[in-house]
């Protein structure tokens, strides 16, 4: 679907950033148990859902994100956004709600 493996369409960056941060602020702020439950509730939004992936590219970045450093849920959200500007937008919705417990 893109050119890109892991990258969201550049149609309305804007747009696009805000939908990437409400997406991935409501599953972290609602899932429980960590990267390995959000990660299928990422494939059915990401993939089913807007159709920013294929399946193949979830896959791999499932992937990647389980073999770098850090959480896996930031590390997803970190790569599902790489096609937008604003690194703050990619990586704070995903981490904001647990930090907000402590």
């Amino acid at each position: 679907m893109n050119n890109h493996p892991g990258t969201a369409p550049k149609k309305h960056p804007p747009k696009q950033l805000w939908k990437l941060f409400t997406s991935t602020f409501t599953l972290s702020a609602f899932t429980f148990g960590g990267g390995y439950v959000i990660i299928p509730l990422m494939r059915k939004k990401f993939v089913e859902q807007l159709h920013w992936l294929e399946e193949e590219e979830m896959l791999d970045l499932t992937a990647i994100a389980q073999a770098t450093p850090g959480a896996l849920a930031v590390n997803a959200a970190i790569l599902i956004g790489t096609g937008l500007p604003g690194s703050s937008a990619r990586w704070s919705p995903s981490s904001v709600p647990s930090c907000r417990l402590f």
